[in-house]
C-alpha cells in the first residue's frame, strides 16, 4: 500500500517534469502539493499507522488526521527528525494549495498588461521542478528502504544532501505570500511573486526552454 503511493508520488514528478517542458504550467503548479501529499501519506501509512487506520484507508478511503498531525507523527520517527517535511510544510502548503485550487497565486500567472495568458517565470519553474524532484527522491528513498536495498539509500542520500535546507529556508518566487515591491499587472495590483527577493523585469521575453537549464543540473 504505501508503495503504491511513494510510486505515485515519483510519477506525478515525470508529470511535472514533461507539463513544464511542453510550457504546460499552471497543471504543472497544480500538481506539486498532490506529489507532496501522496509521500506525507505513504510514508505514514508504512511508519505510523496502526492496522486499524490502514484498514479504514483501504475500506473507506480516508485518512482522519489533519497533514500536520500526519507530520508530527512522522518526524517522530528517527529518520524525520530533522523536521524538514514540518518546515516545508508550514513554508508552503498555503501556496501549494492556491496552486491546486486556483488561488490568486495561479491567477495572477495568466495576467500580461493586454492579454489573459500564462506567464510564469523561469525561476519559478526551476523551483518546482526542483521540488518536485527532491519528493521523489524521498519516495525513492522509502522505495529502496523497503526493499533493503542499503545501495540505493547510500546513492538517494548524497543525491538530497543539502537539498533540504536550500527548500526549507530559501525564498522561492512560487511559494511566497508577502507582499512584494512590484506588481505584475498595473491593473490588476497584486504580485504573483508575493515578496520573493528577485527584481525581474515584469513583461520580459521568456526564454525557449525554461526548464533547460534545471534539467541538466
Amino acid at each position: 500500500m504505501p508503495g503504491a503511493l511513494f510510486d505515485l508520488a515519483i510519477e506525478y514528478q515525470v508529470g511535472i517534469v514533461h507539463l513544464s517542458l511542453a510550457r504546460i504550467y499552471g497543471p504543472a503548479f497544480a500538481l506539486i502539493r498532490a506529489q507532496f501529499e501522496a509521500f506525507v501519506r505513504g510514508t505514514w501509512l508504512r511508519l505510523c499507522a496502526t492496522p486499524e487506520e490502514l484498514e479504514k484507508f483501504i475500506d473507506s478511503d480516508k485518512i482522519e488526521p489533519k497533514m500536520w498531525q500526519l507530520l508530527l507523527a512522522i518526524e517522530s520517527h528517527p529518520d524525520f527528525s530533522d523536521k524538514v517535511l514540518s518546515s516545508l510544510h508550514n513554508n508552503v502548503w498555503k501556496s501549494m494549495n492556491s496552486y491546486t485550487h486556483a488561488g490568486m497565486l495561479q491567477v495572477a500567472r495568466r495576467m500580461k498588461p493586454r492579454s489573459i495568458e500564462p506567464n510564469y517565470e523561469s525561476a519559478e519553474v526551476a523551483e518546482v521542478i526542483r521540488a518536485s524532484g527532491y519528493f521523489a527522491l524521498l519516495a525513492l528513498n522509502q522505495i529502496a528502504q523497503m526493499a533493503d536495498s542499503h545501495e540505493v539509500v547510500t546513492k538517494i542520500h548524497d543525491l538530497l544532501d543539502g537539498t533540504a535546507k536550500v527548500l526549507s529556508e530559501s525564498h522561492k518566487p512560487w511559494t511566497s505570500t508577502t507582499p512584494c515591491s512590484w506588481t505584475r499587472s498595473p491593473w490588476l495590483g497584486v504580485c504573483a511573486f508575493s515578496g520573493a527577493k528577485v527584481s525581474p523585469k515584469p513583461f520580459q521575453k521568456k526564454p525557449a526552454s525554461p526548464t533547460a537549464e534545471v534539467l541538466t543540473v
